[in-house]
């Protein structure tokens, strides 16, 4: 039978190229990926008829799953964010500089690819079948 995966809270430190470190999740789980996603859409009114409707605004995708990510970092100059809800942190992160924020958001890029590719290694060393194999 195949195997399910819970993500388990494991955390890791990446270290930045001043020397500061910042520690991220290890992986999104799946509510923390929709609440990420979620936090993308604007509540928009439509002028014709005053209803509502949620508008994807695909400009804070980058940056709202770097905020989804981080746990910590070790910034004194910064406010702190740990224990910090999603919206807060993304907001924290709307006052760094441009560099900094492409150089953050690169970080954890680059991690998470890095979990995706150990995780799609360990799928192919299991040797669990799928459904529909015997």
């Amino acid at each position: 039978m195949a195997r399910f995966q819970f993500v388990q809270p494991h955390t890791d430190v990446l270290t930045l190229s001043n020397g500061a470190t910042v520690t991220v999740r290890r992986v999104l789980n799946q509510g923390e990926s929709r609440a990420v996603f979620r936090a993308c859409h604007d509540t928009v009114t439509k002028e014709e008829d005053g209803s509502t409707v949620l508008v994807f605004d695909p400009t804070k995708y980058a940056q709202m799953k770097t905020a989804g990510y981080l746990v910590d970092w070790t910034f004194e100059q910064w406010p702190p964010i740990r224990g910090a809800a999603l919206l807060d942190k993304f907001t924290i992160l709307d006052n760094l500089e441009p560099p900094d924020m492409t150089e953050l958001r690169g970080a954890i890029d680059r991690h998470e690819a890095r979990q995706v590719a150990a995780r799609l290694e360990e799928k192919k060393e299991d040797p669990t079948p799928t459904a529909g194999q015997t």
